[in-house]
């Protein structure tokens, strides 16, 4: 893979975080959801390489629970991770809502 292409994929994770939405991230595909799910939990070498170099990969839209777990299993690597538009969940990880229908997602303050 080019640097540039790299550097590219990089540009658009950043772009599209920086611009995200409640209404995106509640939509979210699974296919996005899971590519996600297995960079926190099955890193590659190349972004265990990144993640040695000091780079942070931004989560968005995750459930509460699968945060915890993977903040559990995965402490070494916490330092290389933000969430954003974390999905509160009920006991059986279904996403809560407040009472005009919208997600209540956990503050993304830093």
């Amino acid at each position: 893979m080019s640097s540039i292409f790299k550097q590219t994929l990089v540009g658009i994770s950043f772009f599209t975080s920086v611009f995200i939405s409640q209404s995106y991230a509640a939509d979210q595909t699974a296919s996005i959801h899971n590519i996600q799910y297995k960079r926190l939990s099955s890193p590659s070498s190349i972004q265990k390489k990144y993640e040695k170099k000091g780079k942070v990969y931004l989560y968005i839209g995750l459930k509460d629970k699968e945060v915890d777990r993977i903040l559990d299993k995965q402490f070494e690597r916490i330092e290389n991770f933000m969430f954003v538009s974390v999905l509160t969940t009920d006991k059986n990880e279904n996403p809560i809502r407040d009472v005009n229908g919208k997600l209540i997602l956990e503050s993304d303050d830093c």
